[in-house]
Formats: C-alpha cells, sequence, structure tokens
C-alpha cells in the first residue's frame, strides 16, 4: 500500500498548493478583524469538505474512463506531466489579482477562492490522471486525497494566523516557488517515463 500511497500523497499535495491560500485571503478581502477565527475554521473545513468530495468523484471518474476508452499508460503519464509542468509553472510565476471591490461582496467571494484553490481545473485534472494511472488501487488513492486535503486544510489555518507575521508573505512566496521547482522536476521525470513506455511498446 505505501508505494502507491506515498507518491500519490505528495503529488496530491503539491498540487492542491494549500500554500496559494494566502493569496486567496487577500483576494477576497477577508480580514482577520472581519472574520473571527472560529468563521474562518468552519470556513476551510466547508471549502475543504466540498473539495474531497468532489475530487473522490473526480477520482472514480479517472478509474472508470481509464477502464472504458482503453486509454494507454505511455499516454496518460505524458498528459499528467504535462498537467503537473503547467501547475509548476502557474507556482513559479504566480498570478497577482486585484482585491476585491464590494465590501459586501467579499464574504461570499472567500468560500470561492478557497475552493479554487483546493478544487480548481488543473487539480480536477490532476487528480483524474492520477487516479487513471493508478487503475485498480482506488482505496490507497482515496486515503492519499483525504489526507492531502487534510494537511492543507491545516496548512491554510496556519497561513490565516500568521499571515500578519512580518516576512511570512515573502517566506510563502518563496516555499511556493520551491514547490513549483520540485513539481517541475516530476513533471518531466513523468513525461520522460511516458514516453520512454511508448517508444519502447
Amino acid at each position: 500500500m505505501a508505494s502507491h500511497f506515498i507518491p500519490a500523497f505528495c503529488i496530491l499535495l503539491l498540487a492542491l498548493n494549500p500554500l496559494a491560500y494566502l493569496y486567496a485571503l487577500r483576494t477576497s478581502g477577508i480580514e482577520t478583524n472581519r472574520l473571527g477565527r472560529k468563521n474562518n475554521r468552519l470556513l476551510i473545513a466547508k471549502a475543504c469538505g466540498w473539495s474531497l468530495c468532489i475530487l473522490l468523484a473526480i477520482s472514480l471518474l479517472g478509474q472508470a474512463l481509464a477502464k472504458q476508452l482503453s486509454l494507454s499508460l505511455a499516454g496518460m503519464q505524458i498528459s499528467s506531466g504535462l498537467i503537473l509542468f503547467l501547475l509548476a509553472i502557474s507556482m513559479i510565476f504566480p498570478v497577482r489579482r486585484g482585491s476585491a471591490g464590494d465590501p459586501a461582496e467579499r464574504g461570499s467571494q472567500g468560500f470561492a477562492s478557497m475552493l479554487a484553490c483546493t478544487a480548481g481545473p488543473i487539480v480536477l485534472a490532476n487528480v483524474l490522471l492520477l487516479s487513471a494511472v493508478q487503475t485498480g488501487h482506488w482505496p490507497e488513492m482515496a486515503t492519499a486525497l483525504a489526507c492531502a486535503v487534510l494537511v492543507s486544510a491545516m496548512l491554510m489555518q496556519l497561513c490565516y494566523r500568521l499571515q500578519h507575521h512580518f516576512g511570512f508573505a515573502m517566506a510563502v512566496s518563496g516555499l511556493q516557488k520551491l514547490t513549483g521547482l520540485i513539481l517541475v522536476a516530476v513533471a518531466v521525470d513523468k513525461i520522460l517515463i511516458g514516453a520512454h513506455q511508448y517508444f519502447s511498446a
């Protein structure tokens, strides 16, 4: 089980990118003086709970697609590597968005911003392809996904509490770029493995 759980957990945690919550927190306009810690914990739990349900459903879809479409392992490896590479580029060169305009709308945007962090299109594509690659090992995939979402929720809460500490935003930005560099290496490795499997078939 560990041979399938640990790689899936690491890739999923990197793909979820919980450090991006710091930027979602700022662009959504949610501040510590407007949203108490209790409400913030509920917001994180709600977003991560919905994300886990969505990602589990997508992982089941990936298993079914791999069987019904008879997708080759090489093709799925290369596709997964390309999606991870796009995610890594977005981490290394993040796009800064403007702050929310209407203060009355900021609270509702907080949940949408967090859900976009934990269940965005790139994350969904990664889960879909990763589950398709690991056909026949869905219990390990589901466990890794649940653990990755739980750790992401804990890191989001940590970002919320430390967001105003001096130098924290700079440290998070550096860690996010480092995560992107690690993902580049993982993505290139997947692409090379897929290419080797394709040309040696």
